[in-house]
């Protein structure tokens, strides 16, 4: 985002609100200069993780190319690794240069480390426990949004697998279903969560972009469940029992906003309307249906409705990253579930044909309500 782009946006939101807004801009426009200046663009940033990786790779071969197999080695290496990364990973000491590199050393230090605890945790379980727990520890100390995005969706993996250890199959519905919650509560609750404690807010970023990728790869592992064992499907509805209804309420109160705001540029609101909240009008009313008629078959596809919840959320926090992940893993899991589907072609093309029918006249539809209330929205100051 530019600075332009920035100002653009709080006119608009001016306009919305009908009124000033009471901010300070020019410390506003600082902190986001300052932003700028030591995160990086998300090419930066990609570039880190990918350079991170590949240091590790190399790391790791060398130390078994000298023949060092000590676990006392690995460990104490690994540790040395971690303790510097904290230290480079800190944006007021060595800037954008000194977080890449102290990127490169956490990624390093984390799998060196746990080698080096292969001798007390000699079980995959006990192995998931260490890097779960180290992963929370790195999450609570470190700041860095790289970092705690890994550490985020390291963490999702270890429970990803320490749930399969546990309860079979279902675990991974357990799993989608509590980081659907987890995302959906971090995204709903932004603004308490920025200004309730300086340590969330300073890891907000990271965690969200964590936990999108984490509940995406819980999505993938129910989308083909034959792609990673042969063995017969578990039923594929238990975790539409949480990602249905999270789907349908924010949706609901999105379009609860939406009447909100337009209650306020538009015409007075009924009395009712104030006594009791903004109230969704016939043609809500009917998307709400439409939407849940929608639902009705990703019942029996989650991973299609846990990538719909990804896009609404990364929506509504206007998170573009969120947004292209979300995107692509639901191309992928349409494709996926087209294949998988035990119909053939032609009734195929037909259920695509209509679906994408369907979804190109509800963009039309919104387009449209959206475009007219923004032309209705005021100035500034109501003007």
């Amino acid at each position: 985002m530019t600075e332009k782009k920035l100002l653009e946006e709080l006119d608009q939101l001016e306009r919305e609100l009908g009124r000033p807004l009471q901010i300070d801009q020019p410390a506003l426009l600082h902190e986001f200069h300052d932003d700028q200046e030591h995160e990086g663009t998300l090419g930066m940033k990609v570039l880190s993780i990918v350079s991170a990786f590949i240091a590790t790779g190399f790391f790791i071969g060398f130390t078994f190319l000298i023949g060092l197999n000590s676990t006392l080695a690995f460990a104490v290496m690994g540790t040395i690794m971690l303790g510097a990364g904290c230290v480079f990973c800190r944006r007021d000491l060595l800037g954008i240069l000194g977080e890449a590199f102290g990127v490169a050393l956490m990624v390093c230090g984390f799998p060196l480390f746990l080698a080096g605890m292969s001798d007390v945790t000699n079980t995959e379980t006990g192995m998931a426990l260490a890097a779960l727990a180290l992963a929370v520890l790195i999450l609570v100390i470190t700041e860095n949004k790289i970092i705690t995005f890994l550490a985020t969706v390291t963490m999702g993996g270890c429970m990803l697998f320490l749930a399969h250890d546990d309860y079979g199959r279902f675990g991974a519905h357990l799993y989608v279903g509590f980081f659907a919650i987890a995302l959906t509560l971090w995204v709903q609750s932004e603004a308490l969560l920025l200004k309730s404690s300086g340590l969330l807010a300073r890891r907000y970023d990271g965690v969200r972009t964590g936990l999108i990728l984490a509940l995406l790869i819980g999505a993938g592992y129910l989308s083909d469940f034959r792609f990673w064992m042969d063995l017969p499907r578990l039923p594929n509805w238990y975790a539409s029992v949480a990602l249905v209804p999270l789907l349908f309420w924010l949706v609901y109160d999105l379009l609860k906003r939406f009447n909100h705001s337009q209650g306020r540029v538009g015409t007075e609101m009924p009395a009712t309307a104030k006594a009791t909240g903004p109230v969704l009008s016939p043609l809500q009313r009917l998307y709400l249906a439409g939407l849940l008629a929608l639902l009705i078959p990703t019942i029996f596809a989650p991973a299609l409705s846990a990538t719909l919840l990804c896009l609404l959320l990364a929506w509504k926090a206007g998170y573009r990253t969120g947004t292209a992940l979300a995107v692509i893993a639901l191309i992928y899991f349409i494709s996926r579930y087209y294949y998988d589907m035990n119909l053939s072609l032609l009734t195929k093309s037909i259920i695509l044909s209509t679906s994408g029918g369907l979804f190109l006249a509800a963009w039309a539809l919104l387009r449209k309500k959206i475009s007219s209330h923004e032309t209705t929205a005021p100035g500034p100051g109501g003007r």
